[in-house]
């Protein structure tokens, strides 16, 4: 289902939350949810795929315009069209 505008608000929140927690301490957070995502310091990420029936990781900082590419991906649900990335690096740079 879409969320609903009160769930984006509560994420907000949360995000805002982590995000003055970190200001004092180290915070490591795993999600899907942009709002959070957008307020990281540093972004990684990890992906996983298989190769001759093995399951390998894959762990990879992202930079600035990755990490727009992704924000943008959780807002779309990876379908990512030119207005969601102005979003998602509006959502970033705004902090």
């Amino acid at each position: 289902s879409f969320p609903t505008r009160r769930s984006s608000d509560l994420a907000y929140k949360v995000a805002r939350k982590i995000y003055e927690i970190s200001l004092v301490s180290q915070v490591i957070v795993i999600t899907h949810l942009p709002q959070l995502a957008s307020l990281s310091k540093q972004h990684i990420k990890i992906s996983k795929y298989e190769k001759n029936k093995r399951t390998y990781t894959n762990i990879k900082e992202l930079n600035l315009e990755e990490r727009i590419y992704e924000v943008a991906s959780l807002i779309s649900d990876g379908k990512v069209s030119k207005a969601q990335l102005e979003y998602a690096s509006e959502m970033i740079t705004n902090k």
